[in-house]
Order: C-alpha cells, then sequence, then structure tokens
C-alpha cells in the first residue's frame, strides 16, 4: 500500500513538473535573425543606441548577437516581431544593406 502511494505521489509530482516547464518556455513566432553590413564606426554606435531605445520601450526586444569592431563586417541583430519594423527603418534610414538569415525562430 505504502509503495503504491509512494508511486502516485511522484506521478503527480512529475506531471505538475511537466505542466508548470510546457507554460515556462517563451515562445519565438515572429522572432528573426538579420545581418546587417555596418558600412563606418557610427552605424555600430546608433545600432547599440536604437537598441539601448527600442529594449526600453518594447516587450520583444532586439538583442546583437554577433558585432565586429571594423566596418564593412557582418552584425547579426536579433530582433522580436513587435520591434522589427523599428530595427528595419533604422536599417533603411542608415542606408544599412541588411538581409534575413532566419524568418521565423517559432517554426
Amino acid at each position: 500500500m505504502f509503495l503504491l502511494l509512494s508511486l502516485i505521489i511522484k506521478l503527480i509530482i512529475t506531471f505538475t513538473n511537466c505542466e508548470e516547464e510546457k507554460h515556462s518556455h517563451r515562445h519565438y513566432d515572429g522572432f528573426k535573425l538579420f545581418r546587417a553590413f555596418l558600412s563606418n564606426k557610427s552605424h555600430l554606435v546608433e545600432l547599440k543606441n536604437i537598441t539601448r531605445s527600442i529594449n526600453m520601450s518594447d516587450e520583444n526586444n532586439i538583442q546583437i548577437w554577433k558585432v565586429h569592431s571594423q566596418p564593412g563586417m557582418p552584425a547579426e541583430i536579433f530582433s522580436g516581431p513587435k520591434s522589427e519594423r523599428k530595427l528595419l527603418n533604422f536599417f533603411d534610414e542608415k542606408q544599412i544593406l541588411y538581409s534575413t538569415l532566419i524568418e521565423d525562430f517559432g517554426l
């Protein structure tokens, strides 16, 4: 009897932990990874500034994943769907060439 009760309690705890874990994961539907070619050092400074500004105002933020200090080298930027338009506007305003490496992290 004790063994059966112990097994039932373990199953309940395992099931509860699985349910909590399922709901604690962040979903990345609509998140994208961009590669941008920063042609001068001011682009890097401005990218960091716009990233900081967007992160203060949006739930879905922007993260700079990879960046080089030398102009002309690619930077990789991860963007949430709510921040994407602001990031693309920044690229267009500064005439920064970019491409989309990953269209949707949620897939």
